[in-house]
Parts: structure tokens; C-alpha cells; sequence
């Protein structure tokens, strides 16, 4: 089902988690929640800056 389907005209939740994954890389994942329904949107690996 697509997201726009599942979510439309509801009022939704938007879950932004920053973490770290196993190789010390920074994460975001954006998720979205309606009552027990939670999906995962997008999961972006942030650039680092060594300056």
C-alpha cells in the first residue's frame, strides 16, 4: 500500500532519529506513525566535515 494511501487525511506522527551505525557513520531516519502503524521513510547518512 502506499504511503500516501495509508496516511491521507490522518494526523500522523514524524519520528526524526539521529544515531550512529556500526562503522561510527552518523544516521537519520525519518519514520512516520499513525496509532500502531509505523513506517520507515528514508534513511540518510550524514557527511562528516574533517576541517
Amino acid at each position: 500500500m502506499e504511503l500516501k494511501n495509508k496516511f491521507c487525511g490522518k494526523s500522523v506522527s514524524v519520528i526524526v532519529d539521529e544515531t550512529t551505525d556500526v562503522k561510527a557513520r552518523s544516521v537519520v531516519n525519518v519514520l512516520f506513525s499513525y496509532r500502531s502503524s509505523t513506517k520507515l521513510i528514508s534513511v540518510e547518512f550524514l557527511e562528516q566535515d574533517f576541517d
